[in-house]
């Protein structure tokens, strides 16, 4: 009897144990960094109405020294413009074609570089963000919706919810502007 009510007493302390290390481990879970994830993948939206852009703004200065660059790339065409101020005026506009061949190789690359890579930030409101550097960001649009809207910064590497630091992404976006220097070679984004 004893030996019995010794075992009982062992399996319930077991079964006690293992709730509570469950729990334990559950809870340390819940406090684990979050990994990015992938909501859209780019190579599901090659089509003749979606388009992908990197957006670049300046420091933040007066309004007549601000710049702001864009990006857009879709089948039909590659768009960059420069704007001037807060309020975006057109500085410059050049559009060059495109074709699907060449889009599909970009959305392919985009996606390898994890273009919709999404990470948690606790930053809910991104405007200020970085007033002695830039902030970028990463849009993807299908029949004029926005599926992904991603932003990081220069002022710290991995900072914004971008799953990346954005570096190959932004080179691999002006790339596809075959004037890309001589447009900003005298565009100063401070």
């Amino acid at each position: 009897m004893k030996y019995l009510l010794g075992l009982v007493g062992i399996v319930v302390f077991g079964i006690i144990a293992v709730v509570l290390f469950g729990n334990a481990v559950d809870k340390t879970n819940d406090n684990a960094p979050q990994e990015t994830t992938k909501s859209v993948k780019t190579t599901d939206y090659i089509n003749d109405t979606s388009s992908v852009q990197y957006t670049k703004y300046g420091q933040i200065v007066s309004n007549q020294e601000r710049k702001t660059m864009k990006i857009t790339v879709s089948q039909k065409e590659s768009v960059i413009e420069i704007f001037d101020g807060y309020q975006e005026t057109v500085q410059e506009r050049r559009t060059y074609a495109n074709n699907y061949e060449s889009y599909k190789n970009f959305m392919y690359a985009l996606d390898k570089l994890g273009y919709t890579n999404k990470k948690e930030t606790s930053v809910e409101n991104p405007t200020g963000i970085c007033p002695g550097g830039y902030t970028y960001f990463y849009k993807l649009n299908n029949s004029g919706g926005d599926l992904s809207n991603l932003w990081n910064s220069s002022c710290k590497l991995l900072g914004g919810d971008l799953g990346n630091n954005g570096s190959k992404i932004r080179s691999l976006f002006t790339k596809q502007i075959p004037e890309y220097n001589d447009i900003v070679k005298n565009v100063s984004f401070n």
